[in-house]
């Protein structure tokens, strides 16, 4: 690694103005189980690191019955699986948590950096080794992945977002001027690119209280289970009407097959009014699959990755039923 200097924090106002002052060529630095790797493969180099690891009340799980759940953006992975409230009230999250690498990881890698980590683009971790000239992601201007594309065209990773698009969940920033709330949807800009300003600190994550008869399901499908990304990742949040069993509300988010994670808006307006029996859930799912965006890669196909989506739109909405 090159030289940098190194900042512990012990507030939220200290950290943004370390960041401030070094802005653009600092990093903020928390579980370290992706910083670390990049830096050691010299993809990023930053000047300083700003470790906000011990700012307290950024570790937090609370809940409160009419203003939902506050997790902090330092809460581990493996606090949020095992967690009862949130396995009570939101299991989605809990599962995706749980699909995220292995255990050691989970016991420090937080949810804030799952959501603000780097492409995971086997050209982009790799081009500095191979010597070639940086793609659109480091700073260049050509993509490996796409001949001819004009911007990083790499698929998105972060394990716990489609679980959290499903629960209308928010971001809370932290910055010079005080806080702003980003709807999660809009966090995401490009895979590896957030909302988050050079001087700004992603602080926590707000969820509203799912309404009664509300259940969800997060799958994902990897060549090894949950130590790698997700070649295709689906999560489906479901609300019926007690009356009738129709659906009142219908969420479906996709994961590794665009570049930001995607609602797929289209298969969940196929669901909603209606009584989800097993030829609405295909239709459903086969909207979702021709609304993905993938790109193929050594894992797998653009063709495979929409059937995959497919399968685990069906799979997914069946569970998310019989919780509900």
């Amino acid at each position: 690694m090159k030289t940098f200097e190194y900042f512990e924090p012990a507030t939220v106002s200290e950290a943004i103005s370390l960041l401030s002052k070094y802005k653009g060529r600092a990093k903020v630095i928390a579980g370290s189980t992706d910083l670390l790797v990049t830096m050691k493969r010299k993809i990023v180099s930053p000047e300083c690191l700003i470790n906000i690891k011990k700012i307290p009340h950024l570790t937090c799980v609370d809940y409160d019955e009419r203003e939902g759940f506050t997790i902090g953006a330092l809460t581990t992975l493996h606090a949020l699986e095992t967690s009862l409230p949130i396995k009570e009230k939101i299991n989605v999250l809990a599962q995706a948590a749980h699909q995220v690498a292995a255990r050691r990881i989970r016991s420090v890698a937080t949810i804030g950096g799952n959501l603000c980590q780097d492409s995971k683009c086997l050209y982009y971790t790799r081009i500095h080794s191979w010597g070639r000239a940086p793609c659109h992601r480091g700073g260049g201007d050509i993509c490996y992945a796409v001949k001819g594309a004009k911007s990083c065209q790499a698929m998105a990773t972060a394990e716990t977002a489609p679980a959290l698009l499903c629960l209308n969940a928010r971001a809370k920033i932290a910055g010079p001027t005080g806080e702003r709330h980003v709807a999660l949807e809009d966090f995401f800009i490009s895979a590896g690119v957030t909302a988050l300003q050079d001087d700004e600190i992603l602080s926590a994550i707000e969820i509203p209280n799912p309404p009664a008869h509300t259940g969800g399901v997060y799958l994902k499908h990897s060549l090894r289970g949950s130590i790698d990304f997700a070649i295709a990742g689906v999560a489906v949040v479901l609300t019926l009407e007690p009356r009738n069993g129709a659906c009142n509300d219908a969420r479906i988010s996709l994961l590794g097959v665009a570049r930001i994670p995607m609602r797929a808006r289209r298969a969940e307006g196929v669901l909603k009014g209606k009584t989800v029996v097993d030829n609405v859930i295909d239709q459903a799912a086969l909207a979702a699959s021709e609304e993905a965006r993938p790109l193929g890669d050594i894992f797998g196909s653009a063709a495979y990755r929409r059937k995959l989506v497919n399968v685990l739109v069906k799979m997914a909405t069946k569970e998310a039923l019989e919780g509900a």
